[in-house]
């Protein structure tokens, strides 16, 4: 996702994954963020309920979002 925002330019990333991914052996989302900072992304992550989002449901889920300036 990284490679993917330097390479389309994108303004605004939004991941979102189940909470339990920040338990992850490999550190998928300290990578992801880390990589983000690289290229200058802003990046928040928190556990929300993804309705709050628009999404046509209701469980909590791990969101990361990557902004440039």
């Amino acid at each position: 996702m990284a490679r993917a925002s330097k390479v389309l330019r994108l303004r605004l990333v939004l991941i979102e994954n189940v909470p339990t991914v920040t338990h992850d052996v490999d550190e998928v989302v300290e990578a992801t963020v880390e990589a983000r900072k690289t290229i200058r992304f802003s990046v928040a992550e928190a556990v929300v309920d993804i309705a709050r989002l628009g999404a046509p449901q209701r469980r909590r889920r791990h969101v990361v979002r990557g902004l440039t300036g």
